[in-house]
């Protein structure tokens, strides 16, 4: 398997697979920019597949249905940009965690005068505040885009999130369309209107899981999200009261444990006793 020009880990772990009479599997695509000119030593071939999912920084595992993947295991770098927005905003920063700072507008109904919003400086440039993503498209007065404000986030490796959490302004949008895509192909579209609340919105996004939830229900049909939170909520339930029972279970268990202690320590005393009253019968 040696190469000295270097070969892919992608192609690496395929000749492996391929060693090992395996047809299906999945190997993140992103271990086709990553190369290697050192050979892969003489072990098993599973031994060699978790050597490259080492180097490479992801988790060699196999699916419910025996499949053998290669995926990512750590937090890919991202970007995020926008198809426009407003000199005093900043779309990077809708990827850290912080608070955001919020400048006043004459968009209506948005401002408040609770001290919780900014006035913009006369020069924006180099003194915006931390600002998260303000679109530079203004909607009509049925909150209507003529082109909507779309945010976009590159991630450098593929991996899968089982939610999203967006947080809004004094403004909440009327619907949100999430997709997600790979390798510049589109793999899902969600959109959520109903579940929008408040100042954010928490998505379950169980459509960017498809694949794994395929592999659970085979060909039946996915459940919806509410669907999937009630059996959520009904097996959480059943799991904290068979925990009930287990550390009930549990303590009777080492109760029993200590009076079988107990039982063997006494009869372990039983000869030694006899043994005495034996000697002061003999002697008496």
């Amino acid at each position: 398997m040696y190469n000295s020009a270097g070969k892919s880990y992608f192609d690496l772990a395929v000749e492996i697979l391929r060693e090992a009479g395996q047809t299906e599997y999945y190997i993140d695509p992103r271990l086709k920019h990553l190369y290697s000119k050192n050979p892969i030593p003489r072990v098993k071939c599973k031994e060699a597949l978790q050597i490259i999912a080492n180097a490479c920084r992801c988790v060699l595992s196999q699916s419910r249905t025996g499949l053998i993947q290669i995926k990512s295991n750590f937090n890919p770098a991202a970007t995020a940009t926008s198809n426009g927005e407003t000199p005093y905003s900043t779309v990077g920063s809708v990827l850290s965690n912080d608070t955001k700072d919020e400048y006043a507008t004459l968009a209506t109904g948005y401002t408040v005068v609770d001290g919780g919003m900014f006035f913009l400086p006369r020069n924006v440039s180099g003194r915006k505040l931390n600002t998260g993503f303000v679109s530079s498209a203004l909607s009509d007065a049925n909150g209507k885009f003529s082109v909507n404000p779309v945010l976009t986030v590159t991630q450098e490796a593929i991996c899968m999130y089982y939610g999203i959490k967006l947080v809004f302004g004094n403004s909440l949008p009327s619907g949100i369309v999430v997709r997600t895509y790979n390798t510049g192909n589109l793999v899902e579209e969600y959109e959520v209107e109903e579940e929008i609340k408040k100042d954010k919105a928490e998505l379950d996004l169980y459509e960017t899981a498809s694949r794994e939830l395929r592999t659970i229900f085979g060909d039946k049909k996915l459940p919806g999200v509410r669907e999937l939170k009630e059996q959520k909520a009904i097996l959480q339930s059943q799991k904290n009261d068979q925990y009930k029972v287990f550390k009930e279970v549990r303590e009777q268990w080492m109760d029993l444990g200590k009076v079988i202690q107990n039982r063997d320590s006494f009869l372990k005393k039983i000869p030694a006793q006899l043994s005495e009253e034996k000697k002061t019968t003999d002697l008496g």
